[in-house]
């Protein structure tokens, strides 16, 4: 029991994520990954943080939003998309890359 103790004493350190921070984003125009990514590092937005992004187009917002989660939302925590709202938990400042 004291070992498993001091193991986890010695690991909690490493179990920190930053997600008390909310990084918000605003789609005014065409979705563009790279303007995504741009305004991602401009808003010193970093892993594990709350990631909002608001689409303020109203055609066809959601599949954008959801396009937007595949890229840099985190899949083993909730994803949510509310009206023109995307809601998640950052996984990168960068997108994923795509399978060619």
């Amino acid at each position: 029991m004291k070992k498993l103790l001091i193991t986890l004493l010695l690991l909690s350190p490493f179990a920190y994520a930053d997600m008390d921070r909310v990084c918000m984003i605003v789609l005014s125009d065409d979705l563009d990954i790279f303007k995504i990514q741009e305004k991602i590092e401009k808003n010193n937005c970093e892993r594990n943080n709350v990631l909002e992004v608001f689409a303020t187009k109203d055609d066809d917002y959601k599949q954008s939003l959801l396009l937007v989660s595949n890229q840099f939302c985190r899949f083993d925590r909730n994803r949510d998309i509310e009206r023109s709202v995307l809601s998640c938990i950052l996984y990168s400042t960068k997108a994923r890359r795509q399978i060619d």
